[in-house]
């Protein structure tokens, strides 16, 4: 196992231990996300997408940055906006199935193991589509433009580490294109 490996495995096994000891601790407003857009009628009691801050350090090793751990759920029938991450995000799929589609740049994606094999890293370019089960993981690194959709009828719940600018938000609203839209 190479050491990102280990390390995304760690962070994982982390990120699951402090869900499961309800350490969610902060649930951001919508100035953390963009707008996500229900495709069908939402419960109005039930927010679309909600980004809980799991724990967040600002690394001796990294100056001016604001490393967190993440959990996002999405809700059913749900788009998010099309966005980009000023830093570096590294997302996995906890439960559902999230349809993920890059407009500009690639991603790679690392597919869940099957029978304690990993799967080769498949990389997902513009203008592509896939789908995400649990257990896949992408790398979104700055400036990709991209957008998920939960189409599921069960919510979609990601696991993510984001190491970003302190005090910037995690994601910014973007056209097709990448430009930030006003």
């Amino acid at each position: 196992m190479t050491r990102a490996a280990r390390w995304f495995a760690t962070l994982v096994a982390v990120v699951s231990l402090l869900s499961l000891a309800g350490a969610m601790t902060f649930v951001a407003g919508g100035t953390q996300l963009p707008p996500a857009t229900p495709e069908t009628s939402a419960t109005p009691s039930v927010p679309a997408v909600v980004r809980a801050v799991l724990a967040a350090e600002l690394p001796a090793t990294a100056p001016g940055q604001e490393l967190q751990l993440v959990r996002y759920v999405i809700q059913p029938d749900t788009r998010l906006a099309t966005h980009v991450h000023p830093g570096t995000q590294i997302a996995s799929i906890e439960a559902g199935v999230l349809t993920y589609t890059v407009l500009t740049g690639e991603v790679p994606v690392t597919r869940a193991v099957a029978g304690g094999t990993p799967t080769p890293v498949e990389t997902v370019r513009a203008g592509q589509t896939t789908r995400l089960h649990p257990g896949d993981a992408v790398i979104e690194r700055p400036g990709v433009v991209h957008f998920g959709a939960n189409k599921g009828a069960e919510p979609v719940v990601i696991l993510a580490a984001t190491l970003l600018t302190a005090g910037q938000s995690a994601a910014i609203p973007v056209n097709d294109l990448g430009t930030p839209m006003t």
